[in-house]
C-alpha cells in the first residue's frame, strides 16, 4: 500500500513539474522580449579606447554619428552609466556633431573603463 501512495505522489510530482515548466518557459519568453525590445530601444554606436579619471573624459572611437543632446548609454562589465552626450571634443576643440569613424573625447558624469560600449538611446 505504501508503494501505490509512492507512485501516486510520484505522478503528481510529474504532473505539477510539467506544470512549472510551463509557468516557467511563459515568464523567460516575456522576458526575453522585453530583452529584445530594449535592444531595439539602443543601438552601438561606438567603443570607449581610454579613460582619463582626472577630467572624467573618454576618449571614444564612433562607429556613427554623435551630436551634443544624443541620450547615450554607456555599459560595460562593471558599470552603466545613462547621460546626455553635453560636451565632446576632436583635438582640444569643442563639436557639436561627430562623424562615423572619428575619435573623440566625451565628458562623462561617472568614470567608465576601457572596452565599454557606448549606445545612443531612443
Amino acid at each position: 500500500m505504501a508503494i501505490k501512495k509512492a507512485k501516486a505522489s510520484a505522478k503528481i510530482s510529474k504532473k505539477a513539474k510539467i506544470a512549472v515548466k510551463r509557468k516557467v518557459s511563459a515568464k523567460t519568453a516575456k522576458s526575453k522580449e522585453t530583452i529584445r525590445k530594449a535592444k531595439d530601444s539602443k543601438k552601438e554606436i561606438g567603443r570607449i579606447s581610454h579613460f582619463y579619471p582626472n577630467i572624467c573624459v573618454a576618449v571614444v572611437e564612433l562607429n556613427s554619428k554623435l551630436k551634443v543632446g544624443d541620450k547615450i548609454s554607456i555599459e560595460g562589465r562593471t558599470n552603466a552609466l545613462k547621460q546626455i552626450a553635453k560636451s565632446m571634443q576632436v583635438d582640444h576643440e569643442q563639436i557639436n556633431t561627430a562623424k562615423k569613424g572619428e575619435i573623440i573625447g566625451l565628458k562623462t558624469d561617472r568614470p567608465v573603463r576601457a572596452k565599454d560600449v557606448v549606445y545612443l538611446v531612443k
